[in-house]
């Protein structure tokens, strides 16, 4: 996993570390390619009892983004 300079600073920002985001892609329950190419992770944080949304790049290994999702199962339930 590679960051971007803006991930290593938004990611704190959005009360995540790096190791959580990690997590998060080791416990993938849901993957959506936006038209743009990037790629939504969503993966399961037990330390937060949040999930996590990780943004990927087209290339799938870097990450421009992550934060927490609250809504995640309220929007798979839909």
């Amino acid at each position: 996993m590679k960051l971007t300079d803006y991930a290593k600073k938004s990611i704190e920002e959005h009360g995540v570390t790096v190791d959580q985001v990690e997590e998060a892609l080791n416990n993938e329950v849901a993957r959506q390619v936006q038209e743009d190419g990037r790629i939504r992770v969503w993966g399961w944080v037990d330390d937060l009892g949040f999930y996590v949304r990780v943004i990927l790049l087209s290339d799938g290994e870097t990450l421009p983004n992550a934060f927490r999702d609250s809504n995640f199962t309220r929007k798979r339930k839909r």
